[in-house]
């Protein structure tokens, strides 16, 4: 089983990441405030640009009792908001769920924006959400439909045919008089050339598209390429990003800070999900980066980069590391860096909603639909929007005096699937960058309404919350492993929780 495993994880390192940000986790979810009506936002980008976002907005009762409508409008996110905008469309209501949903078209592949604006009794609101827009796929064609598509080309042929011939034999002739042998044979000529015509016609529509298959084909999604290589000590690992082509407004130094670090690098062993590091390489030339390792186990590892342009656009690099000995710690790590020991996925309580940590500290775990109760972790249903909440608590049970923020905010997070074709990192205030969310709002104090919206968030600002909490909607059936990361006394707390996704 572990040997299966192995070769799994391999084979997703090896294989295409199936989005532009994350891995396999396209869908996009967030959580803020429109004004005054906190939001919980989640938007299904297409698979194939041109194409339609599912978008769907989810507030609590009191909420939708103020609020009249909402609506969204769609943009390049380089854009002036106010220039070029297509008209806003009003997103559908269904007062039952207090959810309002619709669907938008993203024209081009690249950093788009989605503009909610809330209308109500209270007053209005606009929030904005950055979304990358990429083709993953090539849409074919259903083959029952094909084949009745191919049956009616046949029909039309074949009518088109005899039109011709009996154009040719019998149009000059009077009524109630035979064609001539000559006539018949003019007849034949014309079957022969019509059909000589259609196959011409036939075969340059399929030239044609063949050519757009292949000129679209270039558009769809190509993932950064990421290679890791060891210093000859072993101390420090290379890092090179490697564009394989794609569109030309890719470029590799255009670099933007997320949280103040050109990159996020997850380094997690494999299988056993055990050794969780969250690291910041330093850039020392465009698309290279240099890490000063920190003290690691020998293992396995995948390693997953974060990275977002200059015009908001995110990727996850990903790649694999093998170390064959136990590294030494690094001489002046990173403050922000962290490792953290935490129970093999094998031997995990699956759905279990505590986690104690080394130091006596533990990590509550709950979770809930938007708008619903939280309650303790249970199996939850694939793409389904929930809330995923965790309290961190001292070895009293009392939440602790000196919490922090770990890079600006109250917590990280990393959701990793079993079979390794899932990974993302998260935020409090949703599954999209940091740093192409204020792009989009262009407000300096976008990140803290946001953070008051979240439950637990109501607290003087001298004293920071024991609770975070986390949008998002699992892509897929499976296995899950949760990675929470918090802040308190100077300690960044690594807690590890496992779901059943069904």
């Amino acid at each position: 089983m572990c040997k299966m495993r192995r070769y799994l994880w391999l084979l997703f390192c090896l294989a295409p990441a199936a989005a532009s940000a994350h891995v396999g986790s396209r869908d996009i979810y967030l959580q803020g405030n429109a004004g005054p009506y906190p939001v919980y936002i989640s938007v299904q980008p297409p698979v194939v640009i041109p194409g339609l976002a599912i978008v769907s907005v989810f507030v609590n009762a009191a909420d939708d009792a103020a609020l009249q409508a909402i609506t969204v409008q769609p943009n390049v996110l380089s854009s002036d908001p106010a220039q070029r905008m297509p008209e806003a469309q009003q997103l559908d209501h269904n007062p039952a769920a207090h959810e309002y949903h619709g669907s938008v078209w993203l024209m081009t592949n690249g950093s788009w924006q989605l503009r909610f604006q809330a209308h109500g009794t209270r007053g209005d609101g606009v929030l904005a959400v950055p979304v990358p827009a990429t083709s993953t796929q090539l849409k074919r064609m259903n083959k029952t439909l094909g084949t009745v598509l191919f049956l009616c080309c046949v029909l039309l042929i074949i009518g088109l045919a005899g039109m011709a011939a009996a154009a040719v034999r019998e149009s000059w002739l009077d009524p109630g008089l035979a064609p001539n042998a000559t006539q018949r044979r003019r007849g034949r000529v014309a079957i022969a050339a019509s059909l000589l015509v259609c196959a011409g016609m036939v075969l340059t529509g399929n030239h044609w598209w063949r050519v757009e298959i292949a000129r679209y084909s270039g558009t769809i999604y190509k993932p950064l390429i990421l290679n890791s290589e060891l210093s000859a000590d072993g101390s420090i690992l290379h890092l090179s990003i490697v564009d394989p082509g794609w569109i030309e407004q890719r470029r590799l130094d255009d670099l933007v800070p997320d949280h103040n670090h050109l990159m996020h690098l997850y380094v997690i062993r494999q299988p056993a999900m055990d050794v969780v590091m969250h690291l910041h390489p330093k850039q020392i030339a465009p698309g290279r980066f240099d890490l000063e390792l920190p003290a690691m186990p020998a293992g396995n590892y995948s390693l997953y980069a974060d990275i977002v342009h200059a015009d908001g656009f995110p990727e996850t690099a990903v790649a694999t590391l093998a170390l064959p000995a136990k590294t030494t710690p690094a001489a002046s790590p990173d403050p922000d860096d962290s490792v953290g020991v935490v129970p093999s996925l094998d031997n995990a309580k699956m759905d279990a909603g505590t986690y104690t940590l080394a130091d006596g500290y533990r990590i509550n775990f709950q979770m809930g639909s938007p708008g619903q109760p939280l309650h303790a972790p249970a199996p939850v249903a694939a793409t389904q929007p929930v809330i995923l909440q965790f309290t961190l608590l001292d070895a009293q049970g009392q939440p602790p005096a000196d919490m922090q923020n770990y890079m600006g905010m109250l917590g990280h997070a990393a959701i990793l699937k079993a079979d390794g074709t899932v990974f993302a990192h998260i935020h409090p205030e949703g599954s999209i960058a940091m740093a192409a969310y204020m792009m989009v709002n262009h407000s300096p104090d976008a990140m803290a309404g946001m953070q008051m919206s979240m439950p637990g968030m109501q607290m003087p600002a001298e004293k920071l919350p024991n609770i975070t909490a986390f949008p998002y909607g699992f892509p897929s059936a499976g296995k899950y492993r949760i990675i929470i990361q918090m802040k308190q006394g100077g300690k960044i707390e690594t807690g590890a929780f496992d779901l059943t996704v069904q």
